[in-house]
């Protein structure tokens, strides 16, 4: 797959790069918008878009994929929004959609989203944007905005209990540690791995971590050349956010802190068949030389 987004990346240039990144955020606000009227109308014939009545996954398998997808659109539309020249329509437009965003993630309950957020908005702001006021205005800007909304969702809604519930340690987290332990257990006698695909058949629930699901079934090996090539990708992405041209560096610092978000992720979820984990992990090793 990720061979597959790198040849397509190579023939485009940035320009198209942001025509796919706009496809992509219209997409994650479509699921997100069809995903939160599920979550409160409260209608039986949408609970399919729901996992367990209570948690948002839209068109997913389950909300620990819903969330994290919407992550990388709800930091591009920040990025959109700090541009200069931008109208006053547009910038309410791009805030709109940033909560739309934010909503679903929030609603997907996913504990691992919502570290990837907090990892990738706080490296924006930190990073990304390079002037002083630019910070404090975007700053300003979350806080009048996403807090008092936040603050209804919580304390005004059915979400407020559960939010307060997957703060805390769940009943079947110790179930998945136990796993997980098995699984690097078996290490000892598969030093090799005991095969793609094969974690389920040697296991009684998922490893629920990309690392130790590319360990458990590719071995030592597997699991070093995987970690080799995220480190790689992500010293490249550092590298182009450097020589891209000047009005698409913080795009690509945009990029780069997304790739950090979805490699914390992977630490908590299987992320090893997640399209958009291979669709950031390419573009870095798309060739921005004269291009753009």
């Amino acid at each position: 797959m990720w061979l597959g987004y790198v040849g397509i990346l190579s023939y485009l240039d940035i320009r198209s790069l942001l025509t796919i990144f706009n496809a992509y955020t219209l997409t994650a606000v479509v699921v997100s918008v069809i995903g939160i009227v599920a979550y409160f109308s409260k209608i039986e014939s949408l609970d399919f878009l729901l996992y367990g009545s209570a948690r948002i996954k839209s068109f997913f398998k389950d909300p620990n994929v819903f969330g994290p997808f919407l992550i990388p659109p709800a930091g591009y539309v920040l990025w959109r929004s700090s541009k200069k020249n931008i109208t006053i329509f547009k910038t309410i437009i791009l805030i709109l959609t940033y909560i739309i965003l934010t909503t679903g993630v929030l609603l997907s309950f996913s504990r691992a989203a919502w570290g990837n957020y907090v990892i990738v908005m706080t490296f924006f702001i930190l990073f990304v944007n390079s002037k002083y006021i630019n910070k404090l205005k975007l700053i300003i800007i979350l806080i009048a905005i996403l807090v008092p909304f936040l603050n209804y969702l919580i304390n005004n809604t059915e979400a407020g209990e559960l939010f307060n519930r997957r703060t805390s340690l769940q009943t079947y987290d110790e179930d998945r540690f136990s796993e997980q332990q098995k699984a690097i257990d078996y290490l000892e006698l598969y030093p090799l791995g005991f095969g793609p695909g094969q974690s389920e058949e040697f296991l009684k629930q998922s490893t629920h971590s990309l690392y130790i699901r590319v360990f458990t079934e590719n071995g030592f090996i597997g699991g070093l050349i995987i970690i080799l090539f995220l480190i790689t990708t992500l010293l490249r992405s550092l590298v182009i956010s450097r020589q891209a041209p000047e009005k698409y560096r913080e795009f690509y610092k945009l990029v780069t802190i997304c790739i950090i978000g979805i490699i914390f992720n992977s630490f908590f979820v299987d992320t090893l068949h997640w399209r958009h984990l291979w669709f950031l992990l390419a573009i870095p090793w798309m060739n921005i030389k004269n291009k753009g």
